[in-house]
């Protein structure tokens, strides 16, 4: 398996029950793009939600979520400007060297906690969005998996292009169904991180 982005290989673990499917309370088994099964072939893929808490609750509903292969999710990337590229880039690691996250930095052992960018208590967000790298039935924990807090998924995507946006806005729109009411109460997810 190749190295990380700071030089570490990475770990296998099962995969955590946060990223199991809401419906069936079991990992995801296909790609949501291709329909490709992903658990038993052994493919690498991504999985990731958008999740919002109840006001003053602890409960937590789903947004969305899906399972999409790396083959997918790279030619959904692919579709993205370069300008919206080239500005979550930027933008990512201007957030990640404001935090020194770096090569000498220890993850957390509960990486889903704390925002990424922000350091900000997953806890306290309203709203926030979790992804995670797996390969069959095991997720990769080196990068991954990642939360991201709402404020963070807001100021993201206002360095995005209008096309990209419309790439989104597709994606959602092509795999995301349900009652109009629902839709504007839970809002649109405005990016798609994997």
């Amino acid at each position: 398996m190749n190295e990380d982005h700071f030089g570490q290989k990475p770990t296998l673990k099962a995969i955590s029950n946060a990223f199991h499917c809401d419906d069936t309370g079991s990992p995801f088994q296909s790609c949501i793009e291709c329909k490709k099964e992903l658990v038993e072939s052994n493919e690498h893929y991504f999985i990731e939600k958008a999740i919002r808490r109840y006001p003053n609750s602890t409960e937590t509903l789903t947004i969305f979520e899906f399972a999409i292969c790396i083959s997918c999710a790279n030619q959904l990337n692919q579709s993205l400007s370069a300008e919206s590229l080239s500005n979550i880039t930027k933008f990512q690691m201007d957030k990640l060297r404001m935090r020194k996250i770096d090569s000498t930095s220890n993850r957390s052992e509960h990486p889903l906690s704390t925002c990424i960018f922000s350091g900000m208590d997953i806890s306290q967000c309203e709203e926030y969005q979790i992804v995670g790298a797996f390969k069959g039935h095991d997720m990769i924990v080196s990068d991954f998996p990642f939360a991201i807090s709402g404020s963070i998924i807001e100021s993201m995507s206002e360095v995005l292009s209008p096309g990209t946006k419309d790439e989104f806005d597709d994606f959602v729109s092509k795999h995301f169904t349900g009652p109009p009411e629902l839709q504007e109460l839970w809002g649109k997810p405005k990016v798609i991180l994997v």
